[in-house]
């Protein structure tokens, strides 16, 4: 994304930009000394000249940040949906600077800081709106990230202040990493009282180019049909027709990865004709009305010599769950099913029946 688009605010951030926060700013006085040594170990190395913080609140990890650093980075900024929470923050010291923003619409040009960081931020994002979060901040970066946040290996959700859908402990490193899997994890640890953090888990990320798959290394691509080639949705006529709609641009997707020769095929539960129409349109073979997936695609690798763990799948919903475990490069659109996004090792931007596989083929070399 180039340009900054404006976001329709989320049900949690509604609740912090209001009395909640403020009430959180209240209670969440913390000496900035005691966290400076954590940070300057984490940033220990790097050659920064400017750092934005996602969610500053009352502007603590900013001060510790113009501390370690003194003159040597003059760019220290931080955003912050709470405007009393940004009145403290721009008092706490003249070295830093505080918008008021928030992590959906982060208002500066792609790249444009060294190293863009959360701490205690992400873990107040319900998923369905998390990678929207973390495309802006990996937008934003021009090198590095830095999670500093709540982990479990599984999403779980914790009561916050007695509300429920405010707090979720999470693999963050994961999450970013299905979205872009060039980030690389350039180190990590863990941070309790003794150093001013309530038992975090944090993860430095160092963004290393353009991520892409070698089409040598692949045996076939598989699609979904709805919810990857379709947005999901059936039309219905008067005579009781059923169609779909379909995007262009996944045509063209599907044209150049078959110049790259990599053999494509739909698999699909659904058995519309409309499946079978679209295949044919695309020149791509096509299995439907099929009840197993995973067997379906076990049994046609098995007849023609294809390897399993070298089979890109591309799929949505909860049917796709078992087969999508058993392939080598599991994909998902952005609005697949939580249980279909928490399995896959790459996430596509768009949408299902928004460009998806169109998206798949600038990735494939």
């Amino acid at each position: 994304m180039t340009q900054i688009e404006e976001k329709k605010a989320t049900t949690q951030l509604n609740t912090w930009e209001g009395e909640f926060g403020k009430e959180y700013t209240d209670r969440n006085k913390i000496e900035w000394s005691k966290r400076a040594p954590s940070f300057a170990k984490m940033l220990e190395g790097l050659q920064l000249k400017n750092i934005l913080e996602v969610g500053c609140n009352r502007g603590h990890n900013l001060v510790a940040l113009s501390e370690i650093f003194k003159d040597a980075l003059p760019g220290i900024t931080g955003i912050e949906p709470n405007g009393y929470a940004i009145e403290i923050a721009r008092k706490s010291s003249p070295l830093i600077s505080v918008l008021k923003a928030d992590a959906f619409n982060i208002p500066f040009k792609d790249g444009y800081f060294d190293l863009a960081f959360t701490a205690g931020v992400l873990i107040h994002i319900s998923l369905k709106d998390l990678h929207r979060a973390m495309r802006e901040i990996y937008r934003v970066s021009g090198k590095y990230i830095l999670a500093v946040e709540y982990f479990a290996e599984e999403e779980t959700e914790i009561q916050y202040r007695g509300s429920t859908d405010l707090l979720w402990k999470r693999n963050f490193l994961k999450h970013y990493q299905q979205l872009f899997p060039g980030l690389k994890l350039v180190k990590n640890g863990y941070w309790g009282e003794n150093e001013g953090f309530d038992r975090t888990t944090w993860w430095l990320m160092e963004k290393t180019g353009h991520f892409s798959m070698n089409s040598k290394d692949l045996d076939l691509i598989v699609y979904d049909f709805d919810g990857v080639m379709t947005d999901n949705r059936v039309i219905l006529s008067e005579d009781g027709k059923e169609s779909v709609s379909a995007n262009r641009s996944d045509g063209l997707g599907v044209g150049i990865i078959r110049q790259l020769n990599v053999p494509q095929i739909i698999i699909s539960t659904e058995t519309n004709s409309v499946v079978r129409k679209r295949a044919e349109k695309l020149n791509i073979e096509v299995i439907n009305a099929c009840k197993d997936k995973k067997k379906v695609l076990e049994d046609y690798c098995r007849e023609k010599g294809y390897n399993l763990g070298r089979v890109v799948y591309v799929g949505n919903d909860l049917n796709d769950l078992e087969v999508m475990k058993t392939v080598g490069f599991p994909v998902a659109p952005s609005d697949a099913y939580p249980q279909i996004l928490s399995v896959a090792k790459f996430i596509t931007s768009a949408k299902g029946g928004h460009g998806v596989v169109r998206e798949l083929s600038e990735y494939i070399k």
